[in-house]
């Protein structure tokens, strides 16, 4: 029943019902949640919670199929075939996106599956512990930008190329001042929290999780340009041909060092695969958004610069703090993100890209509302 869901979806997001979208994923996500606590309270088997799950995810596809086909009832839509060169375009653009997602799956996805086959059971939750966090974060931060592809198509078909730019330029460059410096604090923090988290016996291999957290970073830089992008087939192209290098040097890496770190190896054959090709991917973002690139590569410069004096300054501190709870982590990565938001406000940004965030922090907090001219 899942993958047909995946159509019916897709017909909902075409209405760009995205309210109702969040709305049903946090309700059958706080479902999920309620029903595996009882079941861990109440002393169910383990498989309880694949249940729970299984049954989250069934209702989230019922509850679209009614919203469907009740926003189909309301137009006068009707199924007909589409023409050659309306075929032509769906299937180069789905293909294209088909390279992406399988790529990525390679990456990501069947590495448990290979560790579990050769190295055993226990590497699989070494590994998994390791990397749960850094993609947790990744998954929240993409929500950031879950909604933007109908506004990116309507900019392109309109061939509003000034506009995408400058739509293109604002996005790339702000999520990661936004999202990247409270990654970098809990990378620098990984040792704390994993002692937090589990207990000693996985902390010697807690600073695997802070490199796992480059991947995360990596994610922030380019999130935003792929999905501006997947509507321009030509750089869709071009991107898909970097993930096929990440693909080989993630092999290479991998198969050179898992002799010696055993599930530790597809971490750093994924780090070091991930962050060689953002550079690439900027160049071309940079390049198809008419960007001036030696302001671009300053302010990137700027923005690590500011983040590595920070995660410094914060591994110093807490070299000193005998007491590392939970209150005393979340207030030192509360200061370092406050703090590194406000350098790289006035170090990183234009001045064009302030007056950006105060016109649409004046018109958020209006009586009228946010302006679209703002957005």
């Amino acid at each position: 029943m899942l993958f047909p869901a995946l159509v019916w979806e897709g017909i909902v997001k075409g209405f760009e019902r995205y309210g109702l979208l969040r709305l049903c994923e946090f309700l059958t996500t706080s479902l999920y949640v309620g029903a595996t606590i009882y079941a861990a309270k109440s002393d169910q088997p383990y498989e309880v919670v694949t249940y729970c799950f299984l049954g989250s995810a069934l209702l989230r596809a019922v509850i679209l199929l009614i919203a469907a086909i009740a926003a189909l009832g309301r137009t006068r839509i009707k199924l007909s075939p589409p023409g050659r060169e309306a075929n032509r375009e769906l299937m180069t653009r789905c293909i294209l996106v088909m390279q992406g997602k399988l790529i990525g799956g390679i990456i990501a996805p069947i590495q448990p599956f290979l560790i579990g086959v050769y190295l055993g059971p226990q590497s699989v939750g070494i590994y998994d512990t390791l990397v749960r966090i850094p993609r947790l974060a990744k998954v929240v931060a993409s929500l950031l930008i879950s909604a933007m592809l109908p506004v990116v198509s309507r900019l392109d078909q309109r061939n509003n190329h000034g506009q995408f730019n400058k739509f293109g330029e604002a996005g790339i460059m702000m999520l990661p001042i936004v999202t990247v410096p409270p990654f970098v604090a809990a990378a620098v923090i990984s040792p704390a929290i994993m002692q937090l988290w589990i207990g000693p016996q996985i902390v010697p291999y807690a600073y695997w999780m802070g490199i796992m957290f480059v991947v995360t970073m990596s994610f922030q830089y380019i999130i935003f340009g792929n999905t501006l992008f997947m509507t321009r087939t030509k750089v869709q192209r071009q991107l898909n041909m970097l993930m096929m290098i990440h693909l080989v040097i993630w092999a290479v890496v991998t198969l050179a060092t898992v002799h010696l770190l055993a599930e530790r190896a597809f971490i750093l054959g994924q780090t070091i695969g991930t962050a060689a090709i953002v550079p690439w991917q900027l160049m071309i973002f940079v390049r198809e958004l008419e960007i001036d690139s030696k302001a671009f590569w300053l302010a990137i410069v700027a923005h690590w610069s500011i983040l590595i004096v920070g995660g410094l300054s914060l591994a110093a501190i807490l070299l000193v703090v005998p007491n590392q709870d939970m209150l005393t982590l979340t207030g030192l990565m509360v200061a370092f993100c406050a703090a590194t938001w406000v350098a790289q406000y006035f170090m990183v940004l234009s001045a064009k890209q302030r007056a950006m965030i105060g016109a649409l922090g004046r018109s958020y907090f209006s009586r009228k509302g946010t302006s679209p001219a703002a957005l």
